[in-house]
């Protein structure tokens, strides 16, 4: 009965706007390297790295490899989003980002191994089937279904990162207030919401708020009737993170992620 469902043929307008918005956004990612100059700062100038178990052989490349490197990321990442050439941008963009991601633990963030994982469902996935350039060239045939599994597996992975999100909450210094006090004097000093950081009831509700949501939207945007309303409260949850704390892509890419549940 599993396998049926999951092989049941599915609209594929929303994979078709998550390989869009995917590549858009990994994009974005590439461009913000260059324009801080985090390529120089990060890995070209350090002489010395962090390296992961097992992966102690991965070292940055040579003079301005990493540059070159970056810059075919961004190519690739509009390949994706346009379906041009979609597999072969797609598999090289999983090995590209995923050997980035293993150069140094130090610079770990959950979102950049969500990247690493999504690229693999690219790379295996057809999504260059339906409003691609791929279509257009005459590579493969246009299609207007796909099988579930692959909305599912884009589905379980947003799910993943929000429960597991929640159940890392569970912590002392989160349920007490004292970690989201913390982050948000540093986010907020010296603007308009400075002021509202100093009442002793808001870091207990970004806190707790934070950790409910994090636990049961995944399961509410499962369940058609509160399905929109879940999305709202997700915007407003990642649009006000996106402005509060500098944690880049992450809330658009969890937003484009959160509407594969519709």
């Amino acid at each position: 009965k599993l396998i049926n469902r999951i092989q049941q043929p599915t609209d594929v307008a929303s994979l078709v706007f998550f390989r869009v918005g995917f590549g858009l956004i990994m994009f974005w990612e590439i461009s913000r390297y260059f324009y801080y100059g985090w390529v120089e700062d990060i890995y070209s100038k350090p002489q010395f790295h962090f390296q992961y178990l097992w992966f102690q052989w991965i070292e940055p490349l040579p003079a301005n490899g990493m540059h070159i490197l970056f810059g075919a990321l961004g190519i690739l990442a509009l390949m994706i989003s346009l379906g041009f050439y979609y597999r072969t941008a797609s598999i090289l963009f999983f090995l590209g980002y995923s050997y980035v991601f293993l150069i140094d633990q130090a610079l770990y963030n959950n979102h950049f191994y969500l990247i690493c994982l999504l690229s693999f469902v690219l790379a295996l996935a057809p999504l260059h089937n339906a409003f691609s350039l791929d279509v257009l060239r005459g590579k493969v045939l246009h299609t207007e279904k796909l099988p579930a599994l692959w909305l599912w597996l884009i589905r379980f992975h947003i799910g993943i990162v929000y429960f597991f999100g929640g159940i890392a909450k569970f912590d002392p210094d989160w349920l007490g207030g004292l970690a989201t006090k913390e982050l948000m004097l540093i986010a907020n000093r010296g603007t308009f919401l400075e002021a509202i950081t100093g009442y002793a009831w808001v870091p207990y509700f970004y806190a707790w708020s934070g950790m409910l949501f994090d636990l049961f939207v995944p399961f509410l945007m499962l369940w058609k009737p509160a399905r929109k309303w879940a999305f709202l409260v997700a915007v407003f949850f990642h649009m006000n993170n996106y402005f509060v704390f500098p944690i880049g892509i992450f809330p658009v890419l969890s937003l484009v992620l959160t509407l594969m549940f519709f």
